[in-house]
């Protein structure tokens, strides 16, 4: 507030705490409800069944900042051509500060440019919201239980639990901004074969080790870590000869030192953290299990069939029935998840949860799906799949590691790349989409790399800043508005912020961050080609708000990914102007 008052002392300290409360409304809500008011003046009769008015940036920037499609949704309704539709709504115009042209293009498009001058005066209010700007009320604090990497206990995290754990990571912090509630927890799957594999697979370790000749079969888990966890456990007492009495002695210890290995990995290589690991065993020591047992059963929903009890599924949208306990008596893995389910809406009553899965769990959506509107949840779960990731060097996938001997440990990544290569190169395509990991580029150390390229814009402000701050604080400035489009272009720019905000936060679409961080940097630098900020020992005043306006946003972004912005790069101290 002190630097902010000492850059603006022209402004009572009023219009500070004005522009610092958390009360942002986005612009296109503001363009979006005069188009409601012009839409329900002329035809009344649409008054509480008007279909949604997107109002979005067009895919052509010279079709305007804006642009919405209402008119054709309103054509087969009102029985009109959507050109003359949209003429109609434009008819009363927009009247908001903001709007300045609008026009109608075939084949009924409305498309709203901003004012140049309210343009001009955005990068100073962008200060004077300071760290609030972005942040949005989208949410209203709604509760969101977020679930992601929940990888298997039984190794370190490899490449695609990289790809699930940032993307889960930064997705949580957008929806922080946009005002959500966020609880990030990891579910880790205790109970099965797969933790006495482990167990096993240590144990024959160790023994091979000390020099003792012991098969180690295929269904044994494979690489250097089970080696490594053999060192930390305590085997006194232990025989290799009573190999199942061995492994229900060592399945805890197995368990803890693994989910120890896994936690450092997220929290001090990653820099992931969580709010909450929940086991899968606490399902069955709270007797969530019995209890949504109870509640099929009060619905009518299971049956048995060859020894097995089985659910209904198919009766709300799953492609066959499922089994909930097996036909020796043991429970199957989707009574599981049904309890999990409970507890995250029954007991502890969360209105909305994200779950991120991998590729493999494709089969997954349709039956958790089917049982959401089983038990009554229906629309209340998101499921996002991931689609596989290769790693490339030198154009060939990467298919082994030294250290692990099946797959890449993401600790190797990161040691490699480093933390903000590896999680800017995760995020930048859609959950859907397969991706290539490119590791050449990612050890670039050139504008070739997207992260390096970005970085580099915020390094080069702040050294623009570094050398005009001296010079601001002893009054030699100059107030001469700016004509030059490229600012103009910045500034839009940093409008798109909130909106992105809200848009990431609404689809669950991470990748847009380090696309727009893109633009936002090539868009600073364009800037910096054309416009000079010091002249002649003489600071552009605007051309300094707009300098710092950037910085703050592209800050912004970049920590929103969890990605370091640093004030020095090599070739950022050069003469600055």
């Amino acid at each position: 507030m002190r630097e902010l008052l000492f850059l603006f002392p022209h402004l009572p300290p009023s219009d500070f705490s004005l522009y610092t409360r958390n009360t942002m409304l986005l612009l296109s809500d503001q363009i979006r409800k005069r188009l409601v008011k012009n839409i329900l003046t002329v035809w009344p009769e649409l008054e509480g069944d008007l279909p949604e008015v997107l109002i979005e940036p067009p895919a052509d920037a010279r079709h305007g900042d804006f642009s919405s499609n209402i008119a054709m949704q309103l054509a087969a309704r009102l029985k009109m051509a959507p050109v003359d539709i949209a003429q109609k709504i434009i008819a009363p115009g927009i009247p908001l500060a903001s709007v300045g042209k609008l026009d109608v293009v075939p084949p009924g498009f409305i498309n709203i440019y901003l004012k140049t001058d309210w343009l001009r005066k955005q990068a100073k209010r962008i200060l004077l919201s300071g760290n609030h700007y972005g942040h949005l009320e989208v949410g209203q604090g709604e509760r969101v239980h977020l679930e992601f990497i929940s990888a298997n206990p039984t190794g370190p995290l490899h490449l695609g639990n990289g790809r699930g754990g940032f993307t889960g990571d930064t997705l949580g912090n957008v929806l922080e901004m946009a005002g959500y509630r966020v609880y990030r927890e990891y579910y880790v799957n205790d109970i099965g074969k797969q933790v006495d594999t482990l167990a096993e697979s240590i144990i024959r370790r160790y023994f091979q080790e000390q020099g003792i000749p012991v098969p180690y079969p295929d269904t044994c888990y494979q690489g250097e870590y089970v080696k490594e966890l053999a060192k930390t456990l305590d085997f006194s007492g232990v025989q290799i000869q009573y190999i199942d009495r061995a492994k229900k002695k060592l399945r805890g210890q197995a368990l803890r030192a693994m989910m120890k290995q896994i936690k450092q990995t997220l929290s001090k290589v990653m820099r992931i953290d969580f709010d909450n690991f929940f086991f899968e065993s606490e399902l069955h020591t709270k007797k969530l299990t019995d209890r949504v047992l109870r509640m099929l059963e009060a619905r009518e929903l299971l049956y048995e069939k060859d020894g097995a009890l089985w659910m209904r599924t198919t009766a709300f949208g799953d492609d066959k029935d499922r089994a909930i306990k097996k036909s020796d008596g043991e429970k199957t893995y989707f009574l599981s998840d049904l309890a999990y389910l409970f507890d995250k809406f029954a007991v502890r009553r969360y209105p909305r949860a994200i779950l991120l899965l991998g590729a493999d769990h494709h089969g997954y959506v349709g039956r958790m799906q089917a049982a959401m509107r089983a038990l009554g949840w229906e629309g209340r779960l998101t499921i996002h799949i991931f689609q596989l990731v290769r790693l490339m060097e030198d154009g060939k996938e990467v298919r082994m590691s030294k250290r692990s001997g099946t797959f890449v440990t993401i600790d190797e990544l990161i040691k490699d790349v480093g933390i903000d290569a590896a999680r800017f190169f995760f995020l930048m395509s859609g959950m859907n989409t397969h991706m290539d990991f490119d590791l050449n580029l990612a050890r670039e150390q050139s504008d070739k790399n997207p992260v390096y390229y970005v970085q580099y814009a915020h390094a080069r402000i702040a050294s623009i800043l570094r050398k005009a701050d001296p010079l601001v604080k002893k009054g030699k400035t100059t107030k001469a508005a700016l004509q030059e489009p490229s600012a103009d272009e910045l500034v839009k720019q940093l409008l798109r912020f909130p909106e992105l905000v809200a848009q990431v936060a609404r689809r669950s679409s991470v990748h847009e961050l380090p696309q727009y961080a893109m633009s936002l940097a090539t868009a600073f630098h364009n800037f910096y080609t054309k416009v000079r900020v010091i002249d002649n020992e003489q600071v552009s005043l605007p051309a300094y708000e707009l300098c710092q306006a950037s910085k703050l946003v592209l800050q912004k972004t970049l920590a929103l990914m969890g990605i370091h912005a640093p004030e020095k790069m090599e070739r950022t101290e050069e003469q600055a102007s």
